[in-house]
């Protein structure tokens, strides 16, 4: 019988009385004709057998006993057999071990009657090794937890609770008389405490399907266009980013994030390429020569960048180009005298160009994004803008 009581003292735990465990099978077959008498114990089943063989070792042949490197012999398979000595073999089982850093879990076989024994073993190269408990009661390689009555410590959820096991009782019957709710996915590992003790440490596992969605960059495609500029640029088609949905398994480890694997991508929609216009055509013979970093030839480069902006192409160049010599010679400082028109538009007054930009007074492009956007609104386009100027002198 199995009890769960609080942890405040070992020694105020109650006493208990333990159901009847199963017994340690096993048999021994082959006696000898002669010679010494032995008491041979195989993982807790013991009988006397006589032997004529001198050491230990040709004494298990003798008998038909079959060992393998990682069961334990005391003595030695090298000892000498004397009258009426006892041999013990304790069979290695698998076990899946759990070493510092590894990870994982590794197939091992390591002697002991119980997991409690095991772990004694493995610890002895292995000071922080766990080994994985079974859960399945009915498994053909399960051992008890425990080969005596003791107390064992379970781990689960933050809580640490004590259960007085009996001997060859087994980690599932202890779980199951804790009552804790164990999952499917839950692993369960078995340690020591600091006194020597088993510990079941119970990791909550859950696995999760999410989905992300991710963008899809879109690709840029350029269009020579002789109705523009060289250095003039137009989007004729906006690009839009695509959308895939990717799928992921999630695993988590006492709620914690643990893994994180792609299993499924689909897209949820196409991007779309953006289309660029690109001007081709010559600039004019009066672009191409007036210097850089004069007052004029800086402001026509700053308004064949901006006209795209407003839809202008090519065609409206030449007629801005004329317009504005005419008004301003493309000076960012030009004040007429009489009406107190400024700057490159002849914006009167001048402060009106304070719509595109507190720097209205000095800064060319403030002042041709304004003019700009006066042509377009009044006039349509600069060439519109220029008919009328030729009719009346000014616009």
């Amino acid at each position: 019988m199995l009890r769960v009581f609080s942890r405040v003292s070992r020694s105020a735990r109650p006493l208990t009385a333990c159901l009847a465990t199963a017994a340690l099978a096993g048999s021994l077959t082959g006696f000898g004709v002669g010679g010494h008498e032995v008491k041979l114990s195989v993982d807790g089943a013991t009988r006397v057998v006589t032997v004529s063989a001198a050491t230990v070792g040709d004494a298990l042949r003798e008998v038909g006993v079959d060992v393998s490197s990682h069961d334990g012999i005391v003595p030695g398979v090298d000892h000498a057999i004397t009258d009426g000595m006892t041999v013990s073999i304790t069979r290695a089982q698998p076990a899946w071990v759990m070493t510092e850093g590894t990870g994982a879990a590794q197939r091992m076989l390591v002697e002991g009657t119980s997991l409690h024994e095991q772990l004694l073993q493995v610890r002895e190269e292995h000071p922080q090794a766990q080994i994985a408990v079974s859960r399945t009661p009915d498994s053909a390689t399960i051992l008890p937890l425990v080969s005596e009555d003791e107390p064992v410590s379970v781990v689960v959820d933050g809580e640490t609770r004590q259960v007085e096991a009996c001997g060859g009782a087994t980690a599932a019957a202890v779980l199951a008389k804790t009552g804790i709710d164990v999952g499917p996915l839950d692993v369960a590992a078995a340690g020591l405490d600091g006194e020597g003790h088993p510990v079941v440490t119970i990791t909550r596992m859950a696995r999760a399907g999410i989905s992300e969605d991710e963008e899809i960059p879109f690709e840029t495609k350029e269009e020579a266009d002789d109705s523009l500029f060289e250095g003039q640029r137009i989007v004729a088609t906006p690009g839009v980013a695509g959308v895939k949905r990717i799928t992921y398994a999630v695993t988590k480890t006492n709620g914690e994030e643990a893994s994180k694997q792609p299993v499924k991508e689909e897209v949820v929609s196409e991007p779309v390429t953006e289309v660029v216009r690109v001007g081709t055509r010559k600039l004019p013979q009066g672009m191409t020569s007036a210097p850089a970093g004069t007052s004029s030839g800086d402001a026509q480069r700053i308004a064949l960048g901006i006209m795209p902006e407003f839809g202008f192409g090519a065609d409206q160049y030449e007629c801005l180009l004329t317009l504005w010599t005419k008004e301003s010679g493309w000076s960012s400082s030009a004040t007429n005298p009489s009406s107190g028109a400024y700057g490159i538009p002849q914006a009167l007054p001048g402060s009106k160009m304070a719509s595109a930009g507190a720097d209205w007074r000095t800064n060319p492009a403030t002042q041709i994004r304004w003019g700009l956007g006066y042509i377009k609104g009044r006039y349509g386009t600069p060439c519109g803008a220029l008919a009328d100027w030729n009719r009346k002198g000014w616009y």
